[in-house]
């Protein structure tokens, strides 16, 4: 439901609030500072924890 949301294209309230001038469904990786879709930053962030933990 939440990535719905994030997709609707109907909802004009939405407005990222690290990156103004892009989609709503996108968001900033900090590390890289690329502008990526919100689940691929998710799977990066989980992969470097696990890359972190197992080191």
């Amino acid at each position: 439901m939440v990535r719905a949301a994030f997709y609707n294209k109907t909802l004009v309230t939405l407005v990222n609030l690290l990156k103004p001038d892009v989609p709503a469904a996108n968001t900033l990786h900090v590390p890289s500072g690329d502008v990526i879709p919100i689940f691929e930053a998710a799977n990066r962030i989980d992969i470097a924890r696990t890359v972190t933990r197992s080191s």
